[in-house]
């Protein structure tokens, strides 16, 4: 037997809110009043919703609305996990690129160390082998 239309929307509400208690008329830990005005009804529309008392269209026009906010949790919770995991990529970014730019310094200065190693040898070998300027 296919559940009534009051049952899916309480459904809804319990799996958007939490258990539904009656005694301090709230679902999970959120009130009557927050949830109406999340729905966008009045508290009175609630309570006709709840004790099934509303018309068809306003159960059909609350599911929807829950489905809304279910849509949008999930929505917001995938970008905070984008947003997330975009901030530790710019970080692992800066890292890698430090990284590249202090490896391309050492190589230049190791490069400059073995030119003015070559330079200097050279300068002190070839000297002495050098003939002498002959005087006029």
């Amino acid at each position: 037997m296919e559940p009534s239309i009051q049952e899916k929307f309480l459904e809804k509400l319990e799996e958007k809110y939490g258990r539904w208690s009656k005694p301090t008329a709230r679902f999970g830990n959120t009130s009557y009043g927050e949830i109406a005005k999340a729905l966008s009804i009045s508290a009175s529309q609630f309570s006709k919703l709840i004790y099934g008392t509303a018309t068809e269209g306003m159960y059909i026009r609350s599911i929807e609305n829950i489905n809304r906010l279910l849509t949008r949790e999930t929505i917001r919770e995938e970008r905070d996990e984008a947003v997330a995991e975009n901030e530790l990529l710019k970080v692992e970014l800066g890292r890698l690129q430090r990284g590249r730019a202090s490896s391309r310094r050492r190589l230049l200065l190791m490069l400059l160390l073995v030119v003015f190693s070559i330079m200097a040898a050279l300068y002190f070998y070839g000297k002495g082998r050098m003939p002498a300027a002959e005087k006029p």
